[in-house]
């Protein structure tokens, strides 16, 4: 079995060529053409943290991917990345383990920031405006260096509960040559900002619906397992338009789950990004409309990237 480190991953890892594979994966996934069992998920609570393993194969692919993603979220004050993993890739004809991606939760990272990119550009074709970030972790920067690299340059703002991370944050994205400035508070970024971005492991909702101004685009990230919530419930109802990775995630455990179970949204109403992608059942709302995008991450996106950093290191 071939095992590939970090380095090698990174050394192979093209983001350009990464983003029009995670547009691939949510295409074929919503073409129901791939096969992905539902998420397994382990919570810890002292210390905080989570484990998801996801299993996915792209209908036709040799290969089919296991993924194991930890996020401990005291790590940084040990010295540690908030995040880790490897992935698992094996022939989908013999079931052979072909190769062991240890990535230390690269490709999660990298895919999660791409999903962003891709959810924030249907939402906002014409242009992101302000850019708010809430939190200061790896999503914190990556979605907001992934727009800036591929669909920039960008302006931003980002709020973060500690201030040192928030300054720390604001020297690292400055010197990636992003003009960013801080707030005080989640209100004062909704006030300033056009599209927010939420990326914290928050089980309570940060973002109230009253803050919001009419016309906000908001892609949340981090409520991708059952009982995380950055986004009052009470915003479905607002929203014109309400993006999704995979409908049937979202309805059982990120952000949507929750205007689901009140009755705010049916599930019905909410579009898959595949869909969009292919244009058959989302428009560009006027200016004025609220819009969000509810990623939970798609274990499609894992296995399409593993193949393709495969097939690039044994090229």
């Amino acid at each position: 079995m071939q095992l590939l480190d970090r380095e090698q991953i990174a050394e192979a890892l093209d983001l350009g060529t990464a983003l029009t594979d995670v547009e691939k994966s949510f295409r074929l996934y919503s073409a129901r053409r791939v096969t992905a069992p539902p998420v397994t998920y382990l919570r810890f609570d002292d210390p905080p943290g989570d484990c998801h393993i996801k299993v996915a194969h792209l209908h036709g692919e040799p290969i089919f991917a296991i993924k194991v993603a930890n996020g401990f979220y005291d790590n940084p004050s040990r010295g540690l990345p908030s995040s880790n993993g490897l992935i698992v890739v094996l022939s989908a004809e013999t079931g052979t383990p072909l190769a062991l991606l240890q990535d230390e939760g690269l490709i999660t990272d990298t895919r999660t920031g791409l999903a962003g990119v891709v959810a924030t550009s249907l939402a906002r074709p014409d242009g992101f405006g302000i850019v708010g970030i809430i939190g200061t972790g790896i999503q914190a920067r990556l979605q907001l260096e992934f727009l800036h690299t591929l669909r920039g340059p960008v302006q931003a703002r980002v709020w973060g509960r500690s201030a040192p991370a928030v300054e720390q944050y604001l020297a690292d994205m400055r010197a990636k040559g992003i003009t960013i400035g801080s707030c005080n508070s989640v209100r004062e970024l909704c006030a300033e900002c056009d599209t927010i971005i939420t990326t914290t492991p928050s089980t309570e909702a940060l973002v109230d619906s009253s803050w919001v101004r009419a016309g906000s685009h908001i892609t949340a990230i981090g409520a991708d397992a059952e009982g995380k919530q950055e986004l009052d419930t009470k915003l479905f109802g607002r929203a014109e338009g309400v993006l999704v990775d995979s409908r049937e995630q979202c309805v059982d455990h990120a952000e949507a789950h929750y205007a689901v179970q009140a009755g705010i949204v049916k599930p019905e109403e909410l579009v898959e990004i595949g869909e969009a992608l292919e244009g058959t059942a989302w428009r560009n709302n006027p200016a004025g409309d609220i819009t969000i995008a509810d990623l939970s991450g798609l274990g499609a996106s894992d296995a399409i990237l593993a193949q393709a950093i495969l097939a690039a290191v044994n090229q």
